[in-house]
């Protein structure tokens, strides 16, 4: 079975971004649902009606919302804590459709972030753009994670990594949907290659100076013969609420 859920069909990529449009709506209704006051869970039952008014459907992993010290927490379900200005807020979701699952995570800013903090989380984004540049079908993931370590190591935050990898997505069903193959910078990834038809996640989480918790990045990549593709919409820029310089999205 995982042999034959490595590679998609046409049709499986075709309902993979689909789910990947339906996400990007849910993670919008999320960001604009974040108000002081508001609850966890009432974020995360936003990003729900959203997808699914487009036909979406429950994932196999329950709402992931974490906001202020919880933020550290990226496999932590939503909760009953209330949102408050100078909050981060990771989420962590998939759009659905027809089973198959395309994976986002975001962080959001809930307020004006100090510099540091704004300088802090703009290099996850710059190391996940300089790598996705260069991303090309037949690479093979060591190439991808030498990458990794060179563009981190140039931006000063190798040794602040949670975690840089990626795992397979496609059909799932509850109580999970990460997948059979997957590759890491703990691990040697001997030989493998981005194949035509790998569908997988892609992270690139860090922690954050001072304590303040951790950054959080993911997306969705797609191979096909031609390209890596990257179906999800949402800037990887810090997302900002609250505030005149507010992330347009």
């Amino acid at each position: 079975m995982p042999s034959v859920m490595r590679l998609k069909s046409p049709l499986e990529m075709e309902c993979i971004r689909r789910a990947a449009r339906i996400g990007d709506a849910g993670f919008r209704a999320a960001v604009g649902a974040i108000a002081e006051g508001v609850t966890e869970l009432e974020v995360w039952a936003a990003a729900t009606s959203a997808m699914a008014a487009l036909g979406g459907e429950l994932s196999a992993l329950p709402g992931m919302v974490n906001s202020g010290p919880k933020n550290a927490c990226l496999h932590g379900l939503a909760g009953r804590r209330r949102l408050r200005r100078g909050d981060i807020v990771n989420i962590d979701m998939c759009g659905v459709y027809n089973r198959y699952h395309c994976n986002l995570a975001r962080s959001i800013y809930f307020g004006d972030p100090p510099d540091w903090l704004r300088a802090a989380m703009d290099k996850p984004r710059q190391l996940a753009e300089a790598v996705r540049a260069r991303m090309a079908p037949g690479m093979t993931f060591r190439e991808l994670l030498e990458l990794d370590e060179r563009f981190a190591k140039e931006l000063g935050i190798w040794q602040d990594q949670w975690w840089i990898g990626g795992y397979g997505l496609g059909l799932a069903f509850p109580p999970d949907w990460v997948g059979f193959h997957y590759f890491s910078a703990e691990l040697d990834p001997g030989s493998q290659a981005l194949e035509p038809g790998m569908v997988m996640n892609r992270e690139w989480n860090f922690y954050l100076p001072n304590g303040a918790g951790i950054r959080e990045l993911i997306d969705t990549m797609i191979v096909t013969e031609e390209a890596v593709e990257f179906p999800h919409q949402v800037p990887y820029e810090l997302v900002i609420v609250g505030q005149d310089g507010a992330t347009e999205l």
